[in-house]
């Protein structure tokens, strides 16, 4: 499972809600079957227990949210697959998703350093940069540009 799913979508700063309302992280599939991501958790420093993926489970070529909470107003009307507990700082911080112990995926963004400042729109992926090594570089994520709540972009 290692390199197979990425973390493709992090909004750490949307504008109209509160942090810890609509944050949110998107994880993709990149595989040619169904990943269970119970076993797996979600967190911002090594050192924390994370928050689980419990019955997550991502379809083949699937794109999941996992949000702060499960209210579908805060993401556009989608309901998030999973919840997270942490907050996502707003200066930067790590997006580490570690399954069985073992790190599969950390994006480690800033807030307008090398990352685009982001506030009111997620950094995204490129497109074709949808793997482990082209998503943790600055350079290959952009700001999303398609409005899904309120004046939020994602």
């Amino acid at each position: 499972m290692l390199g197979q799913i990425v973390i493709t979508e992090i909004m750490y700063n949307p504008v109209g809600f509160e942090d810890d309302e609509a944050e949110f992280i998107e994880l993709y599939n990149m595989t040619f079957g169904p990943i269970d991501l119970s076993g797996c958790v979600l967190k911002d420093a090594p050192e924390d227990e994370g928050s689980p993926l419990t019955d997550m489970i991502l379809n083949t070529g699937e794109y999941g949210i996992v949000g702060r909470t499960t209210n579908p107003e805060f993401y556009g009307g989608v309901t998030p697959m999973a919840t997270f507990d942490f907050n996502l700082n707003n200066g930067g911080d790590s997006v580490i998703l570690e399954c069985d112990g073992v790190v599969f995926d950390q994006v480690d963004y800033d807030d307008g350093g090398d990352f685009p400042e982001a506030t009111g729109a997620s950094l995204q992926v490129r497109p074709g940069a949808e793997d482990i090594d082209s998503n943790d570089d600055p350079t290959r994520r952009c700001l999303a540009s398609e409005n899904y709540a309120g004046e939020n972009l994602g």
